[in-house]
C-alpha cells in the first residue's frame, strides 16, 4: 500500500501466475481449426477468439480463405480456452472448449449459424448506414454516435415529445457519461429544445412516431476481413470490474499504464501475465467529476495525469510513488476548467498543459512551481456561435483538444471547434493558427514523429490528418469505412502510421506512402477506442488502445502476410 492517503489496488489471480510459471517452463504449442458455416462452407475473415479460463486475458486471430485459423505458437500459454467468434450475421452454433497442453498442439472447429438478431451485432457505423435520413440529420446522429452507441437510440421507444426532454437532460452530461453512470457536468448549461433532431430520432426508433422498423429493414453492415486485414494478432485483457479505461501507454519495463474515464486512478498493466496495479489520485477539487482523459511520461520517467474536470495536474513517480500536484491559476480555475490533456516536454524540462474550455495553455516549471499562461486563440471572441457539441458555426469559434511536441519544444494543439492546428512558439509565446483543409474536420489527439511531422485524427470528418510543421502543409487521408470516426493518430519505427474509429470497432493502419489503409477488426462490439500507443520496443511493432465502454485494453500486432 502506497503511503500519503494513495490507496494502491493489488489485482494477480493465482490462477494466471501459475499459467505463466508453465509457460516459462513448457514448449510452445499452437491451437488451430476450421471455421464453417452450419452448411458446411468454410467462413474466412472470422474474428476466431480464445479466452483462457482463469485469466482475463484472450488472444484472437483471424480465419484465412478456406476457413482456416491459427494461433502463433508463442502466443497461447497452455490452458482452457473458451473459443468465441465475431462474424456479423452469424453466432457461434455450441459452445466450443479446446484444451492446450504443454508441447502438444490443439484442434477446435467451428460451426457458426445465421443470427436472429443482426440488429445486436451492428456497430454505430452501420446503423448510420442503415438507418434513414438526409446527410444532415446522420452527420448529427453520428456525433451522439462518436461517443456511445447508438442501439440504445434505435431501440428506445420514446416519442418525439418525449425526446425533448430526454435530449435536454443528456446534453448535462460529458463526454465520460455512459447509460449506467452519467456524469453532470460542473456548470449550467442554457440547453434549448431541440424539435426537429427529437422527431428524427423519434422516426427512426420503436416508438409511436417511428416511420421506420429495423426489425423488418434490411440492415446494411460491413464486409468481414479479408487481405491483409486477417493477418493480425489481438490480446485482450479485462480490467477490475467497473473500469472505464481512456488511455493506455507503454512505460519502462514495459508495463502498461492507463487511466479511468469516471474515476481518479491510475492503473499498471503487466502484459505477460495480466495483473493489474492501482494507485487512487490524490483528493483534488470535492464534488467535481472524477476521472481524466490523458497521461504521458516525461523523459525522466514520471508520469503526468490532467486532472480533467478539477483544475489540476498530477505527477506519478513510479519509482518512489509518490504523487506531486499543481493547480491552474485564477482566474482560470472555475467551474468550466477542463485539463484534460499534457505534454512534458517544453524546454528546460517544463510541461505544457492546456484549459480547453478557458482556451488558454499552461507551461509549468516544476522544479520552481512557476506557471506561464499563453492564449490558444488570441483574436477569439467569446460571442462566437457554437452548437450544442461546441463545433464551431463561425469562423471565430475555438476549443482547444489534444497537444504535441516538436524537436524545439514549441507546444502544437488540436482546435477540435474551429478545425484548426495551433501552435505556441515556445521562444516568443506566440500563438499561430493553421486551418485543415477540410472545414470542421475536428482535429483530435495528436502525436509527432521524428520528422517533425504532426499526426492527428479528423474525427468530424472522419479522415487522418498529417501536418508539416517545417513547410506548414497539410495532407489528409480517408479511411474506406465510412463514419470511421477517426480519434487518434501515432506512427511506427516502419512509418505506418494508425488510429482508431470511434464508431467502428476497426483499429487502422495507414501506409502514407500509397495511402492504403489496413483495418483491423476487434473481437468486441462497440469497444468505443480513443488514443492510439504505438509500442516501437516490439517487432513488429505493438499497437494499444483502450476499448472504454468495455473495460478492457488490447494490443494489435499485424503478423507477415
Amino acid at each position: 500500500m502506497s503511503n500519503n492517503r494513495n490507496l494502491t489496488f493489488v489485482r494477480i489471480a493465482s490462477a494466471v501466475l501459475g499459467l505463466a510459471a508453465m509457460l516459462a517452463a513448457a514448449p510452445a504449442a499452437t491451437l488451430s481449426g476450421t471455421v464453417r458455416s452450419a452448411a458446411g462452407k468454410p467462413m474466412a475473415g472470422v474474428v476466431v477468439s480464445a479466452q483462457l479460463s482463469g485469466s482475463d486475458m484472450s488472444f484472437s486471430v483471424v480465419s484465412q480463405p478456406g476457413g482456416g485459423y491459427a494461433f502463433p505458437a508463442s502466443a497461447l500459454p497452455p490452458g482452457a480456452y473458451q473459443m468465441q467468434a465475431r462474424a456479423v450475421g452469424y453466432l457461434l452454433s455450441v459452445p466450443t472448449i479446446a484444451v492446450l497442453t504443454a508441447g502438444k498442439p490443439a484442434q477446435a472447429n467451428l460451426t457458426l449459424t445465421p443470427t436472429n438478431d443482426l440488429a445486436g451485432q451492428l456497430t454505430s457505423a452501420e446503423w448510420l448506414q442503415s438507418v434513414p435520413g438526409t446527410p444532415e440529420q446522420k452527420e448529427e446522429l453520428y456525433h451522439c454516435a462518436a461517443c456511445h452507441s447508438l442501439t440504445p437510440v434505435v431501440e428506445s421507444q420514446y416519442s418525439a415529445q418525449q425526446w425533448l426532454a430526454t435530449l435536454v437532460r443528456m446534453r448535462h452530461y460529458g463526454g465520460e457519461s455512459v447509460r449506467t453512470s452519467p456524469i453532470v457536468l460542473p456548470f449550467p448549461m442554457n440547453i434549448k429544445p431541440d424539435p426537429e433532431l427529437a422527431a428524427y430520432l423519434a422516426s427512426i426508433n420503436q416508438g409511436p412516431d417511428s416511420k421506420w422498423n429495423y426489425k423488418t429493414a434490411k440492415l446494411t453492415h460491413f464486409a468481414r476481413p479479408t487481405g491483409a486485414a486477417t493477418h493480425v494478432l489481438i490480446t485482450e485483457y479485462a480490467l477490475p470490474a467497473g473500469r472505464l479505461p481512456h488511455d493506455a501507454i507503454v512505460g519502462p519495463g514495459g508495463y502498461i499504464w492507463y487511466n479511468d474515464f469516471q474515476q481518479d486512478l491510475i492503473g499498471r498493466l503487466d502484459p505477460k501475465t495480466g495483473a493489474t496495479k492501482e494507485w487512487q489520485l490524490p483528493p483534488l477539487k470535492p464534488g467535481f467529476p472524477a476521472g481524466q482523459l490523458a497521461l504521458k511520461f516525461g523523459p525522466d520517467g514520471d508520469l503526468w495525469i490532467p486532472r480533467f474536470r478539477k483544475g489540476g495536474l498530477t505527477r506519478f513517480d513510479p519509482r518512489t510513488q509518490k504523487f506531486t500536484t499543481w493547480v491552474e491559476p485564477a482566474p482560470y480555475n472555475n467551474a468550466h476548467s477542463d485539463t484534460s490533456h499534457v505534454s512534458p516536454c517544453g524546454p528546460n524540462g517544463t510541461v505544457w498543459w492546456p484549459d480547453t474550455e478557458n482556451r488558454v495553455m499552461f507551461r509549468l516549471t516544476p522544479s520552481t512551481g512557476k506557471i506561464e499562461t499563453f492564449q490558444l486563440f488570441p483574436n477569439y471572441h467569446p460571442t462566437a456561435t457554437v452548437d450544442v457539441y461546441g463545433h464551431s458555426l463561425t469562423p471565430t469559434g475555438h476549443r482547444s483538444y489534444g497537444t504535441a511536441c516538436d524537436s524545439k519544444g514549441n507546444i502544437y494543439y488540436a482546435d477540435i471547434a474551429g478545425g484548426y492546428i495551433g501552435r505556441i512558439s515556445a521562444r516568443t509565446g506566440q500563438a499561430t493558427l493553421y486551418k485543415t483543409p477540410t472545414l470542421d474536420s475536428g482535429p483530435r489527439r495528436m502525436s509527432m514523429d521524428s520528422h517533425d511531422l504532426l499526426w492527428f485524427g479528423e474525427n468530424f470528418s472522419s479522415k487522418l490528418g498529417m501536418f508539416n510543421t517545417v513547410t506548414h502543409q497539410f495532407k489528409e487521408y480517408t479511411p474506406p469505412t465510412p463514419w470511421s470516426g477517426d480519434y487518434p493518430a501515432m506512427r511506427d519505427k516502419n512509418g505506418d502510421v494508425w488510429t482508431g474509429g470511434m464508431s467502428t470497432d476497426y483499429v487502422y493502419r495507414l501506409h502514407p506512402a500509397t495511402g492504403v489503409f489496413t483495418e483491423y477488426l476487434l473481437p468486441t462490439l462497440n469497444a468505443n477506442l480513443r488514443r492510439i500507443y504505438t509500442q516501437d520496443s516490439t517487432t513488429p511493432p505493438t499497437v494499444w488502445v483502450c476499448e472504454v465502454h468495455r473495460g478492457k485494453i488490447a494490443s494489435i500486432q499485424a503478423l507477415p502476410n
